[in-house]
């Protein structure tokens, strides 16, 4: 019998020094998820924040570079249909990141069409999902039947807003 109760008495302080060992692993992931939800959801905060400020220098930092991509083409086409033909995609693009004429005029006539306020003041965050290099914050704005999903990528280390792939241009 004595036997059977140290073979019990060390298999017991075998799991319980397993489960002290296991806590702190445990932990650590759950910190380490709980700074990339709010990586995320602070970009994103951040993003909107600077919209409602028409702050478009940072606006254009913090997009994804398909919303980036997708906002220089239809600018380009929108001005080679004017017969506008003295910018280049890249004089576009440097335009946007020193908030420059054509920027102020995208982004003005951009919020004319949606209010950030919606997003920041007038929706529930609820989650946030993660896949790979790519996150979907589920908002629900409060005259909306359904949520809606707020593309975010990884790009270079940093959290980007997808704008474009979220609500088109």
């Amino acid at each position: 019998m004595g036997w059977f109760i140290k073979k019990t008495l060390v298999l017991c302080i075998l799991i319980i020094f397993s489960f002290i060992t296991l806590i702190p692993k445990v932990s650590y992931a759950n910190y380490e998820q709980r700074e990339k939800v709010d990586k995320v959801l602070n970009t994103a905060n951040s993003f909107f924040e600077n919209m409602q400020n028409k702050d478009f220098k940072s606006v254009w930092a913090n997009l994804s570079s398909g919303s980036k991509d997708k906002i220089i083409e239809s600018v380009y086409k929108n001005l080679l249909k004017s017969k506008i033909k003295t910018y280049s995609k890249s004089s576009i693009e440097e335009d946007f990141k020193s908030d420059g004429a054509i920027a102020q005029s995208f982004w003005s006539g951009y919020l004319k069409a949606f209010d950030p306020n919606m997003v920041l003041n007038e929706s529930v965050w609820k989650k946030v999902k993660f896949d790979g290099n790519k996150a979907i914050i589920v908002i629900k704005y409060k005259k909306a039947q359904e949520p809606f999903d707020l593309k975010m990528y990884k790009e270079n280390g940093s959290w980007k807003v997808g704008l474009i792939e979220t609500f088109g241009i």
